[in-house]
């Protein structure tokens, strides 16, 4: 017979229903929550959680943040993922932008309409300097 470890009995009545519904095993949950950790210290150092995935010192997280990603764009399309209600709470209390590149897009584009409201700027002026390859560039 088969004795089952009380510890082993204890962690699994605990985990969160989704969690278990995932079928995401306790070494999971704690690699998950070791990277979240490492984040926190990310963000408290650079007051931002966008880690770049080809980072030298933070290569691992930038490669998890990444994953995180791409796990929320499953989740949003409404395919199995791994991420839970609690651990999307969890990123967006700490900051985390599920959708970096068009909020970047969004704030160079924002940033480009002050130039040309301070500047008094013409698009049209653009192409004719020459300059327009510039601009389709960030378009």
């Amino acid at each position: 017979m088969q004795h089952c470890d009380p510890e082993k009995i204890r962690a699994e009545a605990s985990r969160n229903p989704q969690e278990r519904a995932l079928k995401i095993s306790t070494k999971r949950r704690e690699q998950w929550e070791s990277r979240f950790d490492e984040l926190r210290r990310f963000h408290a150092q650079h007051r931002h959680c966008r880690v770049a995935s080809n980072s030298k010192e933070s290569a691992a997280l930038g490669r998890w943040v990444s994953a995180i990603r791409r796990e929320y764009k499953k989740r949003e399309r409404g395919d199995k993922n791994q991420l839970t209600d609690e651990r999307i709470l969890k990123l967006v209390e700490l900051g985390f932008d599920f959708h970096v590149h068009d909020t970047n897009w969004d704030q160079k584009y924002r940033e480009l309409m002050d130039f040309k409201v301070r500047h008094q700027f013409s698009f049209a002026s653009l192409a004719e300097d020459g300059c327009g390859a510039l601009l389709c560039s960030f378009l």
